[in-house]
C-alpha cells in the first residue's frame, strides 16, 4: 500500500494531536505552516517534517492538506491556498471545524481540489496527554473525493465516520460542546460550591472527580437517561428549593442557572 502523505495548517491543539495520530497509523507527513515557531518547529522536528510560516512553502503533488486553524481564518486560509501552482486534481483539502460545512472551501474546490470537513468529536486540551482517537466519531463531509479522504482518516485513526452536512453541523457541534465544555462548567460549579465550604480547590477537586467518573460509567452501561440520579430526577421540589435559598446567596446567577436545568430535567421525566 502506498504511503498517505500530507501536510498540516495550522499545529495548535487539534492539528498537532491530529498530526502525531495519523503520522503513528502510517501517514507521512511533509509540512507543517504555523505562525508559532516554538509549537510548529517542535512539531515538525518530532514528525520529521518542514517547518514554514509560509504557505507558498506547501510542496505537495498528492494527498491530503489538513486546515487547523480557528474557524473564522479558515476562509482566509483557502484563499490563500487556492492561488498556489498545485495539482489540485490529486490533493483533498480537509479543514477540522466542527460548525462549518464546504463553504470556505470553495476556491479551492474550484481549483478541482478535494475538499472535506474532519471533525474529530472529542476534547482537545492545550495540555495535558494526548487525546485518544479510537472509538470517537469524525464528523465528515466533502464533495466525493474530499469525502473519501475525511472518511480514511477516521477509519485510519480508528475512529467512526459520520457524514454531517451543512446547517446541520451547528447542531452537531453543538452537542460537543454541551457534552465537553459543558460539563467542565457545571463541575466547576461543584467546585465552587464547594470551596464556598473553606474547602481548598485541591480538595474540592478530589471530592468532584469519584462522582464524575462514577456517573461517565454509569451513562456507558445504563445510557444518559437512566444514569441520571439527584432531586431533579425524583422530583424532590423541597430539596430543590433549599439548594436554591442558599445558591441565592452565594451566587444568583448560579441560582438561575441550577433552577432552569432542574426545570428542564423535571419536565423530561414527567
Amino acid at each position: 500500500m502506498m504511503t498517505t502523505r500530507f501536510s498540516l495548517i495550522g499545529p495548535g491543539a487539534v492539528g498537532s494531536a491530529l498530526a502525531r495520530a495519523l503520522v503513528a497509523s502510517g501517514y507521512r507527513i511533509e509540512t507543517v505552516v504555523g505562525e508559532a515557531p516554538s509549537v510548529g518547529r517542535k512539531l515538525a522536528r518530532d514528525l520529521g517534517a518542514r517547518w514554514t510560516v509560509e504557505l507558498g512553502q506547501i510542496q505537495a503533488d498528492t494527498g491530503i492538506i489538513l486546515i487547523a486553524v480557528p474557524d473564522s481564518e479558515v476562509e482566509k486560509v483557502a484563499r490563500k491556498l487556492s492561488r498556489q501552482d498545485l495539482p489540485w486534481r490529486r490533493i483533498a483539502v480537509l479543514h477540522t471545524a466542527g460548525v462549518l460545512g464546504l463553504e470556505p472551501l470553495k476556491p479551492l474546490e474550484r481549483k478541482g481540489a478535494g475538499v472535506g470537513a474532519c471533525h474529530p468529536f472529542q476534547t482537545f486540551p492545550r495540555r495535558g496527554r494526548t487525546p485518544l482517537l479510537a472509538g470517537v466519531t469524525f464528523g465528515v463531509d466533502g464533495n466525493a473525493r474530499g469525502l473519501r479522504a475525511a472518511r480514511k482518516i477516521a477509519r485510519d485513526l480508528g475512529g467512526k465516520p459520520l457524514q454531517i452536512s451543512g446547517q446541520q453541523r451547528v447542531l452537531y457541534h453543538l452537542a460537543a460542546v454541551l457534552a465537553c465544555g459543558f460539563v467542565s462548567a457545571n463541575l466547576l460549579m461543584a467546585q465552587r460550591v464547594l470551596c464556598a465550604l473553606g474547602i481548598s480547590e485541591g480538595r474540592a477537586r478530589e471530592a468532584i472527580l469519584p462522582i464524575a467518573s462514577g456517573t461517565i460509567s454509569n451513562i456507558k452501561e445504563l445510557g444518559v437517561r437512566a444514569a441520571m440520579t439527584g432531586p431533579a430526577v425524583r422530583g424532590d421540589r423541597t430539596t430543590i428549593r433549599k439548594h436554591l435559598a442558599e445558591l441565592r446567596k452565594l451566587d444568583p446567577e448560579l441560582a438561575k442557572v441550577y433552577g432552569k436545568i432542574s426545570g428542564w430535567v423535571m419536565g423530561k421525566g414527567e
